[in-house]
């Protein structure tokens, strides 16, 4: 699987890309399924071999976590963990050891009331292979209450998952991709200010918020004010709203991740130009970051172009699964998902 997995990733061509992904993740989807009918529970629950303690996630506990998955060179955000825990704060749990020191961490919170999203997870290195990262994810479930839940799994634990019977259903329309630049960026790879007429953009204040949560609405397709309030107003972070006669067109933000690094998200916008605008703000609003991560959609082409233009990106594919049904967005309009972690868009 991994070399037609790469080879899609580095096609420039809108119908090679999607004719080849859509294949590759059919065969993907029937071999879960197989596997699935033959062993439909992964595991079965047994005793920890070590004692530990499953709790909701507590402010104190961000620089721990944070380090857990620096460990791991993951460009998460300390202040998106901290928003999210105001959404959702039962939804973020920690695994902590007899000394009280954080072992383990996993999520599934609520992105409004019918779905839950989940990520966030991780085991210190000589904690896995006992039951650690077992039973913290299993807690996480449990706070779902049977509701709709999604993920995005890398191809190897997208089978793992299935096989438990929590998520037997695999999306077939897109993948997920993680993309890192490790070098510094340079907005002047971007080429298409020139083609912005008429395009205003503007620093976020409270004023533009209901014009968000509309455009926001209308990409995902529910409302999220609470979300994207705490998002626009985390500490190292950045906003800018695009507008044209003065309607909201697009939005996005930047903000600085556990690495160092720019992490963009969300960004959406009616099209590329103004995604391009709007990416070309947030990049040089950000001066000095170590790289830039960016999650972006398999499928659109021009935000993967995008990356391309600004240099060599470490790029790793993600399924998205769910547990009742898929979940439907506009995905044109998607040029970066809000949180890898948390948000299902």
């Amino acid at each position: 699987m991994t070399s037609p997995l790469w080879t899609v990733l580095r096609c420039t061509q809108e119908s090679l890309f999607t004719n080849i992904w859509r294949v590759i993740l059919r065969e993907s989807k029937n071999g879960m399924q197989r596997n699935s009918c033959r062993n439909y529970n992964l595991q079965a629950r047994t005793e920890p071999k070590v004692s530990f303690e499953i709790r909701s996630i507590r402010e104190a506990d961000i620089p721990q976590v944070m380090e857990l998955r620096r460990q791991l060179k993951v460009h998460d955000v300390a202040s998106s963990l901290s928003s999210w825990m105001k959404i959702d704060p039962e939804g973020i749990k920690v695994a902590l050891n007899e000394n009280e020191e954080i072992i383990g961490s996993c999520s599934f919170v609520r992105n409004h009331p019918n779905l839950y999203f989940g990520g966030l997870y991780c085991v210190q290195p000589k904690y896995r292979s006992l039951n650690v990262g077992y039973e913290i994810f299993n807690a996480c479930l449990d706070h779902t209450m049977g509701k709709n839940k999604s993920a995005n799994a890398v191809f190897s634990m997208a089978e793992k998952y299935q096989r438990s019977g929590d998520f037997p259903i695999v999306e077939d329309e897109y993948v997920a991709l993680k993309n890192f630049i490790p070098h510094r960026i340079n907005s002047e790879s971007l080429s298409c200010i020139d083609s912005a007429d008429g395009i205003e953009i503007e620093t976020y204040q409270d004023c533009l918020l209901p014009s968000m949560i509309q455009y926001d609405a209308s990409v995902v397709g529910y409302t999220r004010e609470h979300t994207l309030e705490l998002n626009c107003k985390e500490e190292d972070s950045k906003t800018f709203v695009a507008f044209k006669n003065g309607t909201c067109i697009g939005f996005g933000s930047i903000k600085k991740s556990c690495l160092g690094a720019a992490r963009v998200g969300p960004l959406y916008a009616d099209n590329q130009i103004i995604a391009e605008v709007l990416l070309t703000r947030l990049i040089e609003s950000f001066p000095g970051m170590k790289g830039l991560a960016m999650m972006t959609v398999g499928s659109n082409v021009p935000a993967n172009n995008f990356l391309k233009k600004l240099g060599n990106a470490n790029t790793e594919a993600c399924l998205r699964i769910y547990g009742k049904e898929k979940v439907k967005a506009n995905m044109s309009k998607i040029y970066a998902f809000l949180d890898f972690n948390f948000s299902a868009f």
